[in-house]
């Protein structure tokens, strides 16, 4: 039986999330809610519709196709209820403007592997490969491991972007495929953790030590939001934690960025950082020394 996976997006011949030239591949679903999300169309594991009121031509196609009529017109523009919307992506279809854009898309894994395997003599040129990311995608790990294991067998670089928030078997089963894991460590308090993600830290540190104990190459990662993971009492224990790592390589520090602001406001959420503006250069440097003192691994602001 084939194995569907829930696609967010498939973004091809990037430099990030790895080493050389990748494909990432972008899964719907994510355990956390973290407050400073930039991919709020892939919290979600459903298909979700946007709409961009700003290249909205007004034509008014995507309301009259609408066969479940879940779109009507107000004073603030078209609006959807979603407790009627069935995201059959008719909208979509119909919008002349591309103003409406479905978010989710199922596909199997010959189909997904189908699009990584057209860019392999990038990937072997470069040293590159494919990312698995999200949302978070131990979220569908069966997935995750089937893509992983076609990959595996054409020799394509495997790496894994998580939270590393899963229960203890499912990481298990998923990093056996894994030649590297992309692991977030965000904030360190417990208390302050779960209050900036709807999560407890323990399971995520009970995950990290079975790449140690397994020898699986790691790269940590933490974002750096102004106010909640910037202090330096927290990059200092983040540091500490890591150093006798065997497994951790390279420490990736990232700053805040407000580049999801407009996924935001075509899904009709509500973003509550938008104000707030990215950490200085200057912060971010201090943290990166300060980092680089306290830990062996190469660290970098990304």
């Amino acid at each position: 039986m084939a194995c569907n996976g829930l696609i967010g997006e498939i973004e091809r011949c990037t430099t990030v999330d790895g080493p050389g030239i990748r494909t990432i591949v972008f899964l719907k679903g994510c355990p956390l809610h973290c407050v400073w999300c930039h991919n709020p169309e892939h919290l979600e594991e459903t298909i979700l519709i946007g709409w961009d009121g700003k290249t909205c031509i007004g034509c008014n196609r995507c309301l009259q196709s609408c066969p479940y009529e879940a779109i009507r017109l107000t004073s603030e523009g078209l609006v959807t209820d979603l407790s009627i919307c069935q995201r059959c992506g008719t909208c979509v279809r119909f919008c002349p403007a591309m103003s409406r854009k479905q978010f989710g898309r199922y596909m199997t894994v010959d189909e997904v592997y189908a699009e990584i395997n057209r860019d392999k003599v990038f990937y072997d040129t470069s040293n590159g490969g494919i990312t698995i990311s999200g949302g978070e995608p131990l979220v569908q790990s069966s997935f995750t491991q089937e893509l992983f294991k076609r990959c595996k067998e054409s020799n394509i670089h495997t790496a894994l972007d998580t939270c590393g928030y899963a229960d203890e078997q499912v990481f298990i089963d998923t990093i056996e495929f894994a030649d590297l894991v992309l692991f977030d460590l965000k904030q360190l308090n417990q208390h302050v953790h779960k209050k900036l993600t709807g999560v407890p830290i323990e399971p995520i540190l009970k995950n990290l030590m079975i790449l140690e104990r397994r020898n699986v190459k790691t790269w940590i990662r933490t974002p750096i939001v102004p106010g909640m993971t910037d202090d330096e009492e927290n990059v200092k224990a983040i540091a500490l934690k890591i150093a006798p790592l065997q497994c951790v390589t390279r420490w990736e520090l990232l700053p805040f960025h407000r580049f999801g602001v407009e996924k935001y406001t075509q899904l009709g959420k509500n973003y509550r950082l938008k104000s707030l503006d990215p950490p200085s250069s200057d912060h971010l440097d201090r943290l990166q020394k300060i980092a680089q003192q306290l830990c062996p691994q190469e660290v970098y602001v990304r």
